[in-house]
């Protein structure tokens, strides 16, 4: 005893032995579709990042105060 999709597979056979015509365009249709899906999702994944993520490695940091920073400090003093 097989499973229900085993069962309607068996008994589909026949019928698509019958008509390959119709039988090769569903399963040209289902590659269609399939290579469809992916190309729009890859499309889709391509869009939605950052353009300009590659030049950037790591993210930009504000550092508040830096403006008016004292330029009479010795080099060595920061730290």
């Amino acid at each position: 005893m097989g499973t229900m999709a085993d069962f309607y597979f068996h008994r589909a056979l026949p019928v698509l032995r019958r008509k390959p015509v119709l039988t090769a365009l569903m399963v040209y249709s289902a590659g269609i579709c399939m290579a469809v899906s992916i190309a729009a999702l890859a499309v889709w994944r391509e869009t939605s990042k950052c353009p300009d993520s590659q030049r950037f490695e790591q993210p930009y940091v504000v550092q508040a105060g830096a403006w008016h920073a004292p330029t009479n400090i010795p080099i060595g003093a920061l730290t």
